[in-house]
């Protein structure tokens, strides 16, 4: 993110493109049909998806995939026009790139104007928000077909801009729609990441905290993410409420309210089975860090096709933590590594 150099006018100009669903809604209905002619004669190679629960090394798993300029995603350059990417390139492809700088998530992690991020979601708020966000968490919901059919336009959309039949998407809340996701596009792959759930638990406190007091400084910091749906931790956290009620007798700023955050998503794949799913591929952030080139190798099988030919960069750092300087609930802990383990194995 990039607000701290947003001045006054940017932040309006995001309120009014975001903040409300009448521009946005007549936008997507003038680019599609501008586009009209091209999306029926585009067909979809990859369609790429990147999801987990925040933390779980979704990121460095985007930005590697993307660097092999085989796939289109949605980019920094996009906003706040993510709704009519081909309609705002007009004004966007003008906008020289500034420096790259490190997100406000403090993880050595930098962007730019022309990096992916989890801006699809801005489609799912206009679509589908009165489904699946409320006051105080976010729930698992069933897609309708009109608005699958609506969202295959907005690939597409991405694809025409980006002159590309493959299109990669990381977004953690499609953990709500992955059912309804994988029965509408047979052809799709996701890569779930995952992470060892007492590190993971860990680097969740840590950035809850970090975002609670950036929020706190900078108002619009909280609106932006809210205009994203990115509830993952903050002041405006909201949890995922999946199979069952999430409910926590932990404050959000215990390490155990964000181990149970590990299980209530993990717990959920283990009960569908998405690790025998055909489409499926769970990515272990510790391999991904110790042994990149065999999960690459892994991945290049998944897809069907070498995407991984240009990468270079595959130094990625493993960040672990001491568990002993936590106060773990033993049961918990315990559940979390089952479930774990149940994926390893």
């Amino acid at each position: 993110m990039f607000n701290k150099d947003y001045n006054f006018l940017v932040k309006l100009f995001h309120y009014l493109v975001l903040g409300n669903k009448i521009v946005p809604e007549l936008l997507f209905d003038i680019e599609n049909l501008l586009n009209k002619k091209k999306i029926n004669n585009l067909n979809i190679k990859h369609q790429l998806y990147i999801t987990g629960l925040a933390r779980a090394g979704t990121t460095i798993l985007l930005n590697t995939i993307y660097s092999s300029n085989k796939f289109a995603s949605y980019t920094y350059r996009d906003m706040p026009f993510v709704i009519s990417p081909n309609i705002w390139n007009i004004v966007s492809k003008r906008i020289k790139s500034k420096k790259s700088v490190l997100r406000k998530h403090k993880d050595n992690i930098l962007i730019d104007l022309d990096s992916p991020e989890q801006f699809e979601e801005v489609f799912w708020n206009l679509k589908d928000s009165d489904k699946y966000i409320f006051e105080t968490f976010l729930r698992e919901y069933e897609v309708d077909k009109q608005s699958l059919n609506l969202y295959e336009l907005f690939i597409k959309n991405c694809l025409i801009k980006y002159k590309s039949n493959n299109y990669i998407c990381k977004n953690n809340n499609n953990f709500l729609r992955i059912k309804s996701l994988l029965k509408r596009f047979p052809q799709a792959k996701f890569l779930v990441s995952i992470r060892n759930p007492l590190d993971h638990s860990i680097s969740l406190l840590n950035q809850h905290k970090n975002f609670t007091k950036l929020q706190g400084e900078e108002r619009f910091t909280k609106s932006y993410m809210n205009y994203l749906v990115h509830h993952e931790f903050g002041l405006s956290h909201k949890p995922m409420i999946l199979d069952t009620k999430f409910q926590s007798d932990y404050g959000l700023n215990d390490i155990n309210y964000w181990l149970e955050q590990w299980i209530n998503l993990y717990n959920f794949a283990k009960k569908n089975n998405f690790n025998k799913n055909n489409n499926v591929l769970f990515i272990f952030y510790e391999e991904l860090c110790n042994h990149p080139n065999s999960i690459m190798a892994k991945i290049n099988n998944f897809i069907g096709e070498n995407v991984f030919a240009n990468i270079k960069d595959l130094n990625f750092k493993l960040k672990r933590y001491n568990e002993n300087d936590y106060q773990f609930n033993s049961t918990l802990k315990k559940e979390s590594l089952e479930i774990y383990n149940s994926f390893v194995g």
